[in-house]
């Protein structure tokens, strides 16, 4: 659990040297979800239930999964992967 804190910790302190990029990402990683919600709102158009979910549920569950996968997806395990890599471990120790 302390590793899984420290690659959080690592990803905030990335995010925040680099706002512009945060921000950009951010603004990036939205446009799919608009996307397949448009989908699904064309979807359920002619009809009221698929199987046996309403649209309601269909954009809960869509949203509910994207927001949790934003959550515990902390892509930091690359940045450390490039930094073992080019011997640049140094400045995460304090983390570990």
């Amino acid at each position: 659990m302390k590793k899984f804190i420290a690659y959080v910790r690592i990803g905030i302190v990335d995010g925040l040297e680099y706002r512009f990029q945060l921000t950009y990402w951010l603004y990036l990683n939205m446009i799919p979800i608009f996307l397949v919600l448009y989908l699904w709102l064309n979807v359920y158009q002619e009809k009221k239930l698929i199987g046996p979910y309403t649209l309601e549920m269909m954009m809960t569950y869509y949203i509910l999964t994207k927001w949790i996968n934003r959550f515990a997806t902390t892509y930091s395990e690359t940045r450390i992967a490039k930094d073992i890599k080019d011997g640049q471990l140094s400045p995460f120790s304090m983390f570990f």
